[in-house]
């Protein structure tokens, strides 16, 4: 059986937390911010992928989002990077994630 819980145990302590989160938890964290990065394309109207690295830390919040290549320090580079530290994830207890992200903007 389970130990109960201490109150006001720091949220990374619960034990059926994954250690990492899994693709379909970046896919769909990612892609509830899609229309986000979109907008920023209707906004500024220059195509392209926007290749997004962003830290997600355990508690599921973006800690910094980049984007780089041909976008980068760009207007809709830095809207697509606002856009995704938007996003939000499911709580897991190891170290931060760093991925790689793109976004086709057209």
């Amino acid at each position: 059986a389970a130990a109960p819980k201490p109150a006001a145990a720091e949220p990374a302590a619960d034990p059926n937390l994954p250690e990492q989160l899994d693709r379909g938890d970046v896919l769909a964290g990612m892609k509830a911010v899609q229309p986000k990065a979109l907008a920023c394309y209707q906004q500024y109207h220059v195509p392209g992928i926007a290749m997004v690295s962003v830290t997600i830390a355990k508690s599921g919040k973006v800690s910094s989002a980049n984007v780089g290549g041909a976008l980068a320090g760009t207007p809709t580079g830095d809207c697509v990077a606002k856009a995704v530290k938007t996003a939000s994830f499911k709580q897991f207890k190891g170290a931060a994630m760093s991925i790689q992200y793109p976004f086709q903007l057209r």
